[in-house]
């Protein structure tokens, strides 16, 4: 079989942050795609795209949240889309109002935090809204929307190993995935407490763990310059590998088709998961001064990047 030929075009640059941007967030917000992001500048920010009157597109700063104190690891918006959940190496967690009419909230995390993932347990809207994050100490910790620390989990056969991602499978509220320093990844039951399976291919640190739109496939990145995908349908028993030759800082799927985006050191590559081939690959531009370090798409064919320099692109992928 052979890929989908593609290419790309830089539509947009901009000077988001002065230092590395971690994560990268967006919703729709009356209408408009906002995105959101969080950097080692200790800031998150808030920016929607318009056209000024020639019809030139450029982003607008609609929210700056400040207040960590260290780094701004990861970010996570809430379902309900009224609050911003960030963890930061400060050892705090926080939540920050979407509107103004919300309340701002922080607590003391345990320790310093590098991750963060918002979840409903439940399909509906009455179900309640829980909080995840993972830090130094090697347990799965579980709050309220009021940030009251309700639960932690703890693996029995690594009493050791941190987490460094955490991720909901669509279609199955009641289950988390999570990624480890010891290159595990463990989906947590969350209603019962218990492991529901674990996997490992890795033998280094994850840095980057996503899962299909579907629910059918989980792709991670580690230090090993390899990328691998996971058939969570067969609780990862089937998995392939895509070897990059270069660190993987950020993984992302896209939108509807089968395409995963890696952020590396030296580019963004995305490929076509079916065809088991590049799709494109975009080289980091000459004005760049860093590596790829976080992705998301704004929609199913345009990608946001955020660089080590603090720079955000937006491109566009045009089938061929």
């Amino acid at each position: 079989m052979t890929s989908t030929v593609a290419s790309s075009k830089l539509k947009l640059k901009f000077n988001g942050h002065t230092e590395r941007v971690t994560d990268l967030k967006i919703q729709e917000e009356n209408g408009k795609k906002v995105l959101y992001t969080a950097s080692r500048d200790k800031s998150i920010k808030g920016w929607e795209f318009v056209a000024d009157t020639t019809g030139e597109v450029f982003a607008k700063l609609s929210k700056v949240f400040n207040g960590h104190g260290g780094f701004v690891n990861s970010i996570s918006l809430a379902k309900s889309g009224k609050y911003l959940i960030s963890v930061s190496a400060d050892s705090t967690i926080r939540s920050w109002p979407i509107s103004s009419e919300e309340t701002k909230k922080h607590a003391k995390h345990s320790e310093k935090a590098y991750c963060v993932l918002a979840h409903s347990t439940g399909a509906d809207e009455s179900a309640e809204e829980y909080i995840f994050t993972g830090g130094v100490t090697p347990v799965l910790n579980i709050w309220n929307a009021s940030l009251e620390l309700k639960k932690k989990l703890k693996r029995e056969d690594d009493e050791t190993a941190s987490i460094t991602v955490i991720k909901a499978i669509p279609k199955k509220p009641e289950l988390v995935i999570c990624a480890y320093t010891d290159g595990a990844i463990v989906i947590w039951n969350i209603e019962t407490g218990t492991v529901e399976s674990a996997m490992k291919g890795h033998s280094c640190i994850i840095d980057s763990l996503v899962v299909s739109p579907d629910g059918s496939l989980c792709a991670t990145a580690g230090r090993d310059k390899t990328v691998l995908l996971w058939d969570l349908k067969e609780n990862g028993s089937n998995r392939c590998e895509i070897s990059v030759g270069d660190a993987v800082n950020c993984l992302e799927f896209a939108l509807s088709a089968y395409w995963l985006a890696a952020g590396t050191e030296t580019s963004i590559i995305i490929w076509d998961i079916l065809a088991r081939d590049v799709v494109v690959e975009i080289p980091h531009p000459e004005d760049c001064k860093g590596s790829c370090t976080a992705i998301a798409w704004l929609d199913g064919f345009t990608l946001v990047a955020g660089y080590s320099d603090g720079s955000v692109r937006k491109y566009t992928i045009a089938i061929e």
